[in-house]
């Protein structure tokens, strides 16, 4: 029997192919290429998933289209769509907002939560936005 020959894995290998066929080019099992692949192109792990996904698409409509979840496709335009993902407010929304009014009532009127507040709040009194207010107007 003989034995397989050996491949530098950095360089040898098209990542762009898929693993089951890099396995059968170079004679090698699948798991074995695929932990080659998350050893050395980790990159190229599933992003051949999201190439055909139409990111113009709103997520109800890529929900429809491809069966995942709202939060999974949030993630995924996230990471492959970037200049697609936006936050639930823009910054002239938190930029209008009146931060002498308790964080309570400022995150009922916008439907966020507390916490949501309190960081856009940190946020723009480090960034020098928005003057110290009192501790007892904190609730």
């Amino acid at each position: 029997m003989s034995r397989k020959a050996r491949i530098n894995w950095a360089t040898d290998v098209d990542w762009s192919m898929e693993t089951k066929d890099i396995g059968k080019k170079f004679g090698y099992s699948t798991p074995c290429v695929s932990t080659m692949r998350r050893r050395y192109a980790p990159h190229t792990i599933g992003v051949r998933k999201w190439e055909h996904i139409d990111w113009s698409l709103s997520i109800p409509e890529l929900m429809e289209q491809t069966g995942l979840s709202k939060t999974r496709l949030y993630g995924a335009r996230a990471a492959y769509a970037p200049d697609r993902h936006c936050a639930r407010h823009p910054e002239e929304v938190w930029d209008a907002v009146d931060w002498t009014m308790p964080r309570s009532v400022i995150a009922y009127q916008l439907g966020v939560t507390v916490p949501a507040v309190a960081r856009q709040y940190k946020k723009r009194l480090a960034a020098g936005l928005i003057p110290p207010r009192d501790k007892a107007d904190q609730s």
